[in-house]
């Protein structure tokens, strides 16, 4: 075991690793709705990128704290990341076991994009898992019908094994803001 002070250590040989970013968790108001929010802001001052992930069921950010913050740090700190929860779906019953339908949640998300980020310059990356897949790509769908000229790329990869194994055919919609 090494001490602060070792020989490497002074010689430079261990360089210390930066601290990794961490996500911060918040609630806004979407549609009436308390949403919860797993978030980390880029470290540019105008990131010209912000992914949204769409969770699966149930709809915890909390479960994608440690993707959130592996992505931000793949994406090397330039472009923001946010989790939204689904509705009714969260550590607290801001909702008081009200359920809502799948159509309600697209409705969500989709007022979620209108009201935090389609008023910015920025591209806007959906990423879904399971369910939020589906979602994401009903919101691609449905702003293309809105007549919003969206550029749309679909991909299905892989997450790393060591990053979730329980996680895979995660869907990405690329949809740039006018």
């Amino acid at each position: 075991r090494l001490s602060a002070g070792s020989s490497m250590e002074r010689a430079g040989l261990l360089a210390p690793f930066p601290p990794r970013a961490r996500a911060t968790a918040r609630v806004c108001m979407v549609s009436s709705f308390a949403t919860e929010l797993l978030e980390i802001r880029s470290r540019e001052p105008s990131p010209s990128l912000h992914v949204l992930v769409v969770p699966g069921n149930p709809g915890i950010v909390g479960f994608y704290k440690d993707f959130v913050e592996a992505l931000y740090e793949n994406l090397g700190g330039q472009a923001s990341v946010t989790a939204i929860g689904h509705i009714s779906h969260g550590q607290k019953d801001y909702e008081h076991g009200r359920l809502f339908s799948l159509h309600e949640q697209i409705e969500h998300k989709i007022d979620f994009l209108e009201q935090e980020l389609l008023h910015t310059e920025q591209s806007i990356i959906v990423v879904g898992h399971s369910i939020g897949a589906y979602i994401g790509l009903e919101i691609c769908k449905r702003f293309q019908k809105k007549g919003k000229n969206f550029f749309r790329a679909l991909s299905i990869f892989d997450i790393e094994q060591e990053c979730y194994e329980a996680i895979s055919n995660w869907i990405c919609c690329k949809v740039i803001s006018p």
